[in-house]
Parts: structure tokens; C-alpha cells; sequence
């Protein structure tokens, strides 16, 4: 979902499951209007032109309790013009892992998402799953690889200036000390994409196998610099293959 909107203009949401795949017939309501999600997951609302100024505009899931609304930020439009400017991004994400979404604000977007094309280096196209004429969110493929990358916004017939990111992800491998031992008390949490100190979230999902001293869910801050990366000591409970997870957060 969009956090900001304009007046009078298209918003488009996306219902996503845990692998970032699209839910249909979902159903949200906006300010109370019932709308259900499309075979991809997508929803187009038209924000009214009379809607008050501020986080006047309420989305919600349709018999879901459990799922807190979410405001969005009306802006009234400063002009209207009957031509097509070209898209402008004034804001990337700073920091996005893989499969994540980089997050895109600034001005003449569609709010119809799938006018809009987002373009990773101009090679790789991403899903765009919210947008908003001043916002748009969209999906990085996994087969974008770690390191510095610029989106652009290409729309009808037009393309924004290039907005900067860094994609990042996190490895976890044995640490290469105990190389020839038979059993390892340290793993190390390796990123890969930025040389900033990055915020990891660790679960080990073979608690039967390994135990991690510090608890089978952590989150733990890497040290920055060419070497970004964190130890954590582990405790072999008996033999056979281990999966830790290692989760950016953002």
C-alpha cells in the first residue's frame, strides 16, 4: 500500500502471501468502500477529489481483526496539467534485500501500477505492487545481485532520473577457522551489498541439531567495513546437515 496518495487521482494495493505472490479475492475496504483484489493480488481505488488533507484515507481487511488499518497520506494536487510530465524520483530505499521491495517517491507516477515500469539498470524489470502518483513500491528479484543499483520509472513513453540503492543480503557459514574441525561452535553471519553496520535477524530452524547460545531467534548487528559481518557460537547437539536463516531487516 501507497503511505501517500493525491486527491482525485488512482492508488493501487496488492495483497501479497509470504512469498510475495499476489492473493485474490481479497477484499478491502477504503474509508468503508468494498473492493476485492484482482488474479494478481491488486486493487484500484480512486482516491476522491474532496478528500480532506492528512491521513484521511483508512485501508482495511475485509473480516481480518486481526489486521490493523492503515492510513494514507491525502495531498491535494498543486496544479493539473493535461499533459504527461515525465516521472520524477526525488527518494529511493536506501537499503533493500533480495526479493524486498524498493520503495520509490516522488512525482508523476500512475497510480494504476502496471502503467508504471520499474527498470533495475535498465536490464531487470521489477513487480510493481502499490503506487500512488507520488509513490510507487516494487518487488527486486532475487536475480538482482548484491551491491549499488539505480531504478527508473519508464511511463508512457517517458523515464524519471535514476534513484540509488544498495541491495543487500545475508550468508551464514561455517567460520573458516574451523575448517578442519568436526564440529563447528561458530557460524558466521556474512552481508554481502553495503559496508554500513545492518541489523540481522538469525533462526535456526534445526534446533534439534544446533543450538545457538544467544537463543534459536536473535537479532544481531554486523560490524560494518569490507569485513560486514558477526559471529555468533553454536553447540552441536548431534549429527547431521543445519539451516540458520538469516533475515535483513529494514
Amino acid at each position: 500500500l501507497p503511505q501517500k496518495a493525491i486527491a482525485g487521482q488512482h492508488i493501487t494495493a496488492s495483497v501479497l502471501d509470504a512469498n510475495r505472490t499476489g492473493e485474490s479475492g481479497i477484499e478491502l475496504g477504503f474509508n468503508g468502500v468494498r473492493l476485492s483484489t484482482d488474479a494478481s493480488g491488486k486493487v484500484t481505488f480512486m482516491v476522491p477529489e474532496d478528500a480532506v488533507p492528512g491521513n484521511s484515507l483508512s485501508v482495511a481487511m475485509v473480516g481480518n481483526s486481526q489486521a490493523r488499518p492503515v492510513q494514507v497520506e491525502v495531498l491535494q494536487p498543486l496544479s493539473t496539467s493535461s499533459q504527461q510530465e515525465p516521472p520524477s524520483i526525488e527518494r529511493a530505499s536506501n537499503m533493500v534485500s533480495s526479493n524486498g521491495t524498493v520503495v520509490l517517491d516522488g512525482h508523476n507516477f500512475d497510480g494504476i501500477a502496471d502503467h508504471n515500469q520499474v527498470m533495475i539498470d535498465e536490464t531487470t524489470e521489477c513487480k510493481v505492487t502499490a503506487a500512488s502518483p507520488v509513490q510507487l513500491k516494487a518487488t527486486v528479484p532475487t536475480t538482482v545481485a548484491p551491491g549499488i543499483h539505480f531504478a527508473t520509472v519508464h511511463l508512457r513513453g517517458t523515464k524519471s532520473n535514476p534513484g540509488r540503492f544498495d541491495l543487500v543480503t545475508a550468508e551464514v557459514r561455517p567460520d573458516k577457522k574451523e575448517a578442519d574441525k568436526e564440529q563447528e561452535t561458530t557460524l558466521t553471519v556474512k552481508v554481502l551489498g553495503t559496508t554500513n553496520q545492518v541489523q540481522v535477524r538469525l533462526t535456526n530452524q534445526t534446533p534439534d541439531v544446533i543450538k545457538i547460545s544467544k537463543g534459536n531467534d536473535l537479532h544481531l548487528t554486523t560490524s560494518g567495513g569490507d569485513d560486514n559481518s558477526a559471529n555468533v557460537e553454536v553447540q552441536r547437539l548431534r549429527k547431521g546437515s543445519y539451516r540458520v536463516d538469516a533475515v535483513i531487516e529494514q
